[in-house]
C-alpha cells in the first residue's frame, strides 16, 4: 500500500556480537544467514543492511538456539563505545537530557525501518523504539534488543549513576520472565501499545560525567558530516516520528508539522516533491503498528484501535480491511502462531557467560526511584493493562 519507497536499510553495529553469541550456544552463524547474502563474521558495525534482513537474522537466532530472550542477551553485552559517530557525541553532552535529545535526532542515519524517540509524560519521560518499515517475525527481538542496549547506553553516559523506573515492551509476557528480571533489573509491564523505558525528570536533568563542551562541539561537526543529509529529509523524519505521535492520540497533519517544526503547507510540499502524501505515510506507519500490535500482544481489537487513535472501533476495522483485504481479528488468527510458539518457549540453559546481567546504581537522588509508584505514561488504557 502506499507509495514504493527505497529499501529500509538499518546499520549493522548492534548485530556484530551475534556471531559470538551463537557461537556459545553452539550454532554457526551461516545457519542464519543463509540465503541473505550477509556474512555475519565479517560484517563491519557502520555497513548498512536490508532492515528486512536484521529482522529476519534476529528471528532466526532465537529459532535456531531455542532461546526466546536472545535479543536481550545480544544488547546486555553491547558496548555504547561501540555505537559510531553518535557515541562521542552523547558521551560528550552537558546531561543525559541532551545526550538522549542528540541520540533521537541522528539516530535517523542509523536505521531507515524504525525509530528512536524521546516523549514527555507528565513528570516523567519515555525514551521508545518503534518499527515503521515492516512488521515480521523478528519484531519481537528487536524490541528487546534495543531496550538492552539502551540500559546500556544510560549506564555508559552516566557512569551507571541512573536506570530506569519502569521498562514496557510492546508483546506479551513470554512463559518464563526470569530472563527479563535478571538481565533487565526494572520493574516491566508486557502487552503494552508501545515499547520504551520511563525515567524521571531528575535522571534526565543529570550532569554527565563526561561532559566536555570541546569535544562535544567538535561531535557534532562529525556527526553532521557522516549523517547530515540523511535527517535533512522531511520525509525520512516524518515516518521516524508519526509512530510515538500516533500513540499520543494526535494522527493530525498539524501535529506532526508541530513536531518536526515546519508549517503544514512546507510538510505536504515536501513530501510530494518525494512522490508521498502525508495521509500515506500515516496510513502505512498505522498498518505496521496494527499488525505489531495484532501479532505480538493480547490487546483487543478495541484498544488496538484507541491506540493508533481511530475515531471509533469500525473505522479501524475498515482501514485495516482496505490495507489487508481482511478484518484485523481474521488477520490475528491467521498470524498467531509464531506469537503463541514465542510465549510457550520452553526455558533454555544460556551460556555461563551470560549471568549477572546488567547492573543498576543504588537509588540516589535523580537516579532509579523504586520507592514511587510508576505514574501513567498516558490516557490511553491500553498502557496500563
Amino acid at each position: 500500500m502506499g507509495v514504493e519507497r527505497p529499501v529500509a536499510r538499518q546499520r549493522a553495529g548492534p548485530l556484530t556480537g551475534l556471531p559470538a553469541l551463537l557461537c556459545e550456544f553452539r550454532v554457526s552463524p551461516s545457519r542464519i544467514t543463509a540465503d541473505l547474502g550477509i556474512d555475519l563474521e565479517t560484517l563491519s558495525p557502520d555497513t548498512m543492511i536490508p532492515f528486512a534482513a536484521a529482522l529476519t537474522m534476529l528471528e532466526r537466532a532465537a529459532d535456531e538456539t531455542g532461546c526466546a530472550h536472545i535479543g536481550l542477551l545480544l544488547g546486555s553485552r553491547h558496548r555504547w563505545s561501540n555505537h559510531g559517530v553518535i557515541a562521542p557525541l552523547t558521551m560528550t553532552a552537558p546531561t543525559l537530557r541532551r545526550a538522549l535529545t542528540d541520540f533521537v535526532t541522528w539516530q535517523i542515519g542509523y536505521s531507515s525501518g524504525a525509530g528512536i524517540y524521546l516523549t514527555r509524560v507528565g513528570d516523567a519521560f519515555a525514551l521508545g523504539y518503534g518499527i515503521h518499515d515492516r512488521s515480521e517475525p523478528g519484531s519481537r527481538q528487536a524490541y528487546e534488543l534495543v531496550i538492552a542496549i539502551g540500559l546500556n547506553m544510560i549506564s555508559a553516559l552516566t557512569g551507571s549513576a541512573v536506570w530506569p523506573d519502569e521498562i514496557m515492551f510492546c508483546h506479551s509476557a513470554p512463559k518464563d520472565v526470569s530472563a527479563h528480571a535478571r538481565i533487565l533489573k526494572a520493574p516491566v509491564r508486557f502487552n503494552q501499545n508501545q515499547c520504551c523505558m520511563l525515567l524521571s525528570a531528575n535522571a534526565m536533568a543529570r550532569a554527565l560525567p563526561g561532559s566536555d563542551p570541546a569535544r562535544y562541539a567538535q561531535a557534532r561537526r562529525a556527526v553532521g558530516e557522516a549523517l547530515g543529509v540523511t535527517i535533512d529529509s522531511p520525509a525520512a523524519r516524518l515516518r521516524g516520528m508519526i509512530r510515538p505521535q500516533i500513540l499520543k492520540g494526535d494522527p493530525s497533519m498539524a501535529g506532526a508539522a508541530r513536531a518536526l517544526a515546519l508549517h503544514p503547507r512546507t510538510l505536504r510540499r515536501h513530501l510530494a516533491a518525494a512522490g508521498l502524501t502525508f495521509e500515506g505515510v500515516r496510513d502505512d506507519v498505522r498498518f505496521v503498528v496494527a499488525r505489531d500490535l495484532l501479532g505480538l500482544t493480547d490487546l483487543s481489537i478495541g484498544e488496538i484501535s484507541a491506540a493508533l487513535a481511530f475515531s471509533t472501533h469500525s473505522a479501524f476495522v475498515e482501514a485495516f480491511r482496505r490495507w489487508s483485504g481482511m478484518t484485523p481479528t481474521a488477520w490475528r488468527s491467521d498470524n498467531g502462531k509464531a506469537r503463541s510458539n514465542l510465549r510457550h518457549t520452553a526455558p533454555v540453559a544460556e551460556p555461563k557467560q551470560e549471568a549477572a546481567g546488567l547492573r543498576p546504581p543504588a537509588p540516589t537522588s535523580g537516579s532509579r526511584s523504586d520507592q514511587r509508584e510508576p505514574g501513567p505514561i498516558s490516557a490511553n488504557p491500553a498502557l496500563h493493562r
